[in-house]
């Protein structure tokens, strides 16, 4: 083999190392920003968390308070139509969802559909309410963005740990309704 084959032989491979190099790296950015889109990851993060990944950071990066907070949501979604009960009389309706994989924070709870339909008798984390103190059925209405308890701040909730909102449904339908709401939160 020639000096000048090899050379091009060399050359030809460079050029598709570059090539595969280039679509790792394009392929890297596109994932991390479908994480970032995700699970709500501060700008300022992706950044932090590629250097990470690359190895290019010094070790005070790696502090759990240089971090950006990972934000998640939890779906809580009624398995049935909840039936008609009298909020203040009945027995509210249990609707839970437990954290799999990492314990986090609730800060933003909203009921989709149509909130006026439901009242929230509590938000329980494992047995604990996270009410202040004992009262009336919250109506659901306050529950969605810019509504007063739409930034609802709970305790740390551990995995295999439930997050319960006892509902009572209030709604015109005979049949009930399906419950459902998104818990966001920051993990802990």
């Amino acid at each position: 083999m020639s000096d000048k084959t090899m050379s091009d032989e060399m050359a030809t491979m460079m050029k598709k190392f570059k090539e595969e190099r280039e679509q790792l790296v394009a392929d890297h950015f596109a994932t991390c920003a479908r994480i970032w889109k995700k699970l709500e990851l501060p700008a300022e993060g992706l950044a932090l968390i590629d250097k990470m990944l690359r190895g290019e950071h010094d070790g005070s990066l790696a502090r759990p308070r240089d971090l950006p907070l990972i934000r998640s949501p939890l779906r809580l979604l009624s398995e049935k139509a909840i039936k008609k009960t009298d909020p203040l009389t009945g027995r509210p309706t249990p609707v839970r969802v437990r954290p799999q994989s990492v314990a986090m924070r609730v800060e933003e709870i909203e009921i989709l559909g149509t909130p006026e339909h439901w009242m929230i008798a509590d938000v329980q984390v494992g047995q604990r309410s996270q009410f202040p103190s004992a009262g009336p059925p919250t109506p659901g209405r306050l529950f969605v963005p810019g509504g007063t308890c739409h930034k609802f701040v709970t305790e740390s909730i551990q995995t295999a740990m439930d997050f319960t909102i006892l509902v009572h449904y209030v709604g015109p339908d005979a049949d009930g309704a399906i419950f459902e709401a998104v818990a966001m939160g920051s993990h802990a």
